[in-house]
């Protein structure tokens, strides 16, 4: 009989005792005391209210329990059904896939063999084939053997044949470069003669045209209004008054000094005979003939007189004109150098400056109104002399309307491409007849020195077109002449190249050969000894390769096998199989977690349903009264009855919590009896009747490293959780020395212990208590059979080896069906006990 069976009979035994000891207790309580008064006879309806509710509980309890147990009793037997199924059909896959790994394996091996065999056959060809060259060779050398003194003898006449071809070649190299060499200065004498007579020709012919330039140039910078003065003063047609006015003008725009006047002492600055933008340029002289005529149609339109023109008069308008330019910070200024004329200024396009001083007619106008005497006094020196405001507002158009003027004259100061220029216009109203020349004459000499200007600008024209011609012919001369000696050269470099490659190829040629010849000699053998190891080394080599071959095809054969050892085979149809297990394993639990629950409900309704009812019978008890709050003894006498308090409830909580907290390990309570001043042993709470700390049950799964292997799960004494039993309220409290006190609750009393009487002597009394945990309906699951884990789809049991290339695939373990047949025995039993009431009255002992 193993261990558990022993403690399953054992609980037996004492069960059944308890009931017969129950009975025996409540018939002495019942019959014992002759002397029960009032108060006892009291209590004892108290007492049998509690006793008949705590009876009717404990049944109801049991009831609960028993059904609970045979619910999981059949869902943990079909469950284990479900899962062997489940875990055969993994199996038969798990094989499957063996065998293919097997195959693939069989297939490397196999294929490793016919290279291996290929290979064998490559080397002993290869071995035949080398070792009839080494005959051959061997042989051929032997016929070859010399002495040392032959060989230098070989070596000296192969020397000096190879010294005098090499001399020979490079007396024939030099003599090669020397002819390249004339040849090449004879072409370059030839090209730069010929070429140098031309570049000499066309170089004469450009010189003489620059010189003309040059002179040309010089005559067209002396085309400027000083030498439009004197080209009429040298003109035997000019008469000697216009040769008089063109000599005083020219001295005024050439800064002479003569009877005139002296040198102003801003000429230098201001003018600049003949340079562009100067009013003494040509180009500006002309510019101002539309001036003259604007001015001409002004006094023709209003009837008065028409002046002519006076080269003094122009001359000095060019030197004031030129004056506006040396003032620094702009605007317009009257030099005041020949005061004896009038002048009016202009700093405008050269169409507008006339308008401009036309424009203050208007203002005339308005000043004759205001001044009636100035009707007739337009240009006259009244309007100045008498009204100088309005000469300061009209005097320009005074001096234009001044109708005693006798000379006149215009210059232009300016860039003629901007759109402001100085004007400047000059005249004279003294001596009449001051003008010499009509507008018709002047623009006449005007012209026609402009003409002999311009045929000298073309002459300077035609002198840069002959330079710029004669200047492109010498360039291309030049590079005609550097092209060919170019030619020259590239053809020279040419040949001398091609003779050196000829010249070094040969030498070469010379050199390799004789060193090649002078290996021969010193290859020539003396004896055949290093011959032979040389030819042996062959053979060696050819095997060292033929066991390097194959030991490179077994060491791909065998990291192929490796390879598919380490492959995990992805198998979903296993994964589906596997969480099908791990489904049943989860609703069974739930299913155990569910009826745990209800069941602790009930039991809680239950304890709930007995305090207030205690509660209630205490209130009312006679012994409260008295002030006993907390006890009250039976109507015999015999026994005290422990009503519950306010800490009943939480102490039972607290209880329930330790047994949780204890990870499933059996609670102990002490009870501190004295017997003649010593405590008595401590008494353990047993509350699973079938196990203790240190057995395993029968039948229960081994646990394995990733899954639990059964529905209730070990809690590290490797025995499943029976009931949660709670511990007796104020358990330490001290007790009466002549009376034994019952917990009403009677909730962790043992029934008994291991190694220990269950019944202990407290001065001659006896103490037996029964524990009502086994009838308060806990139960004890049967134990679902283990799936075995798995890794990638593909799981066996803890021991089963994954196959390899040499071995079969070993038998998988089967794991045992579990279940606790002993449990629904002991439940039964704890039931039958419960119903009648046992440890609720005790006997008292005299």
């Amino acid at each position: 009989m193993n261990k558990n069976m022993q403690k399953t009979v054992l609980t037996t035994s004492a069960v059944l005792a308890g009931m017969v000891l129950g009975v025996n207790v409540n018939q002495n309580g019942v019959h014992a005391d002759n002397t029960t008064t009032a108060a006892t006879t009291a209590a004892t309806d108290t007492n049998q209210q509690l006793a008949n509710l705590k009876s009717q509980q404990t049944a109801n309890e049991s009831a609960v329990a028993s059904s609970n147990a045979a619910t999981m009793s059949a869902a943990t037997t079909s469950a284990n059904s479900q899962i062997a199924d489940l875990n055969n059909q993994i199996k038969q896959r798990q094989a499957s896939a063996a065998a293919t790994q097997q195959n693939k394996i069989n297939q490397v091996n196999k294929d490793a063999q016919a290279a291996t065999n290929t290979e064998n056959s490559a080397y002993s060809s290869a071995f035949a084939k080398q070792a009839a060259a080494n005959d051959t060779e061997l042989k051929a050398a032997q016929a070859k053997v010399v002495t040392e003194q032959q060989k230098e003898d070989k070596k000296a006449a192969a020397t000096s044949t190879y010294k005098q071809s090499q001399d020979q070649l490079n007396s024939e190299h030099q003599a090669s470069l020397n002819d390249i060499k004339s040849k090449h200065s004879e072409k370059v004498q030839d090209v730069t003669k010929q070429i140098n007579t031309q570049i000499t020709q066309t170089q004469d012919t450009l010189n003489s045209f620059k010189v003309k330039l040059n002179q040309d140039n010089e005559k067209l910078t002396n085309f400027n209004a000083a030498n439009f003065f004197k080209s009429i003063l040298d003109n035997k047609n000019s008469s000697e008054e216009e040769k008089k006015d063109a000599q005083v003008a020219y001295n005024i725009v050439t800064g002479i000094n003569g009877k005139t006047k002296p040198t102003a002492s801003w000429y230098t600055k201001a003018v600049h005979i003949g340079q562009k933008n100067d009013a003494t340029s040509l180009d500006n002289l002309k510019a101002t003939l539309p001036l003259y005529e604007q001015f001409i149609n002004i006094r023709q339109d209003r009837n008065l007189p028409v002046p002519k023109i006076s080269l003094t008069i122009l001359a000095v308008a060019m030197v004031n004109a030129d004056f506006q330019t040396t003032l620094e910070k702009g605007g317009l200024k009257h030099p005041g150098y020949y005061p004896s004329t009038g002048e009016n200024l202009a700093e405008s396009s050269i169409e507008s400056a006339v308008h401009l001083w036309m424009n203050e007619e208007s203002k005339w106008k308005v000043a004759v109104k205001q001044h009636p005497d100035l009707a007739d006094k337009l240009g006259q020196d009244y309007v100045f002399l008498k009204y100088p405001k309005v000469y300061g507002a009209t005097g320009h158009f005074n001096n234009l309307m001044d109708p005693n003027m006798s000379a006149y004259g215009f210059a232009v100061n300016g860039n003629l491409d901007k759109d402001f220029v100085y004007t400047a216009f000059d005249f004279y109203d003294g001596k009449k007849d001051a003008g010499l020349f009509s507008l018709d004459e002047f623009k006449s000499l005007v012209n026609n020195y402009i003409t002999l200007a311009q045929t000298t600008k073309n002459a300077v024209k035609e002198d840069q077109n002959q330079i710029d011609q004669s200047q492109a012919n010498l360039d291309k001369l030049q590079n005609e002449k550097t092209d060919l000696i170019n030619q020259a050269n590239d053809e020279y470099n040419k040949n001398i190249q091609q003779e050196n490659n000829s010249f070094n190829a040969k030498s070469n040629s010379l050199k390799s050969k004789y060193e090649q010849q002078v290996k021969e000699i010193d290859a020539l053998p003396t004896n055949t000894d290093a011959l032979q190891s040389r030819l042996q080394a062959k053979l060696d080599t050819l095997k060292a390769n033929h066991d390097a071959k194959l030991k490179q095809i077994n060491d791909d054969a065998n990291a192929k096998i490796a390879t598919i050892k380490s492959q995990k085979v992805n198998d979903p149809e296993s994964n589906k199989l596997q969480a099908q297990i791990d489904q049943i394993k989860s609703d069974l639990t739930k299913k155990q977690q569910e009826l745990d629950s209800q069941y602790q409900a009930l039991k809680t309704k239950d304890q709930a349903e007995y305090n207030a009812l205690a509660e209630k019978l205490k209130n009312s008890s006679s012994e409260t009264a008295k002030g006993n709050n907390d006890h009250y003894t039976t109507d015999d006498g015999s026994a005290t009855v422990k009503l519950p308090d306010k800490k009943n409830d939480s102490d039972k909580s607290e209880s329930d919590n330790k047994d949780t907290n204890n990870n499933g390990k059996d609670s102990s309570v002490k009870h501190n009896d004295k017997i003649n001043g010593e405590s008595t042993n401590t008494h353990k709470d047993v509350t699973n009747p079938t196990t203790d700390k240190n057995s395993n049950p029968t039948n229960l799964p081994e646990k394995n490293d990733e899954s639990e292997g059964s529905v209730t799960k070990d809690k590290g004494n490797g025995v499943s959780d029976l009931n949660n039993p709670t511990s007796t309220a104020d358990q330490n409290k001290p007790e009466s020395d002549d009376k034994d006190v019952t917990n009403v609750n009677n909730a962790t009393a043992g029934l008994f212990e291991k190694g220990e009487n269950n019944v202990n002597s407290h001065n001659g009394n006896t103490v037996r208590e029964l524990n009502n945990s086994v009838s308060r309906g806990i139960s004890t699951p049967t134990p679902v059979a283990t799936s075995t884990s798995h890794d990638n789809a593909s799981a066996v049991d803890a021991s089963t080896n994954a196959p390899t290339t040499r071995e079969e695939v070993k038998q998988q373990a089967k794991l045992p069906q579990t279940g606790n047949s002993n449990s629904l025995a002991l439940l039964a039993l704890g039931a039958i006990a419960s119903m009648f009431g046992f440890s609720l009255i005790t006997k008292k002992r005299y």
